[in-house]
């Protein structure tokens, strides 16, 4: 299978790519959670997408089989997940810009091609690019040694945020560039 990356900024997403990212979200995580609250597409679509960069790629088909977001922020309160991140960890306090990573997905036909590895390889990149001096996210249990490996470090788990069918917590994870 040939595979297609492309990086495409907030601004440039028109309304139909952002439909395809936010149904390929809903598909993968219907099927590798349990506990889902979004019930349908429209509801993966967060303010954030179209400000932040978005990592996809496509099949030699044209199918869009992975999809990853990275924003920049010149203040912790406004990133991603910041509700858990203040409640867990309040005395935290990151270089700023702080990049974040998040919103990750790979269609299960795509899996085990190294494309998870690869959209945080090209986000990690980025984010060095745009001049911040940090990159954070939150992550799941089987994806942290990965992102160890990396260069980040694991800060604490966040209590009581758990993904996925095998109930895997979630950690913050952070790296200073």
């Amino acid at each position: 299978m040939t595979l297609t990356f492309e990086q495409v900024d907030g601004p440039n997403l028109d309304t139909a790519l952002i439909e395809e990212i936010c149904e390929l979200r809903h598909h993968v995580w219907l099927q590798a959670a349990t506990n889902v609250t979004r019930q349908s597409p429209k509801q993966w679509r967060e303010t954030i997408d179209e400000t932040a960069t978005h990592f996809i790629v496509r099949s030699d088909m044209g199918m869009l089989v992975a999809s990853a977001r990275v924003s920049l922020h010149r203040d912790v309160s406004i990133i991603p997940d910041k509700d858990d991140i203040v409640l867990c960890f309040p005395d935290w306090s990151p270089d700023l810009p702080i990049a974040w990573l998040n919103r990750l997905v790979v269609h299960p036909s795509a899996r085990s091609a190294g494309l998870g590895t690869r959209c945080d390889q090209e986000r990690i990149k980025w984010a060095k690019q745009a001049g911040a001096l940090a990159i954070g996210g939150t992550v799941i249990g089987w994806r942290k040694q990965s992102f160890l490996k990396m260069g980040f470090e694991e800060l604490g788990e966040i209590p009581g945020h758990v993904h996925g069918k095998y109930d895997e917590p979630t950690y913050l994870i952070v790296m200073a560039l």
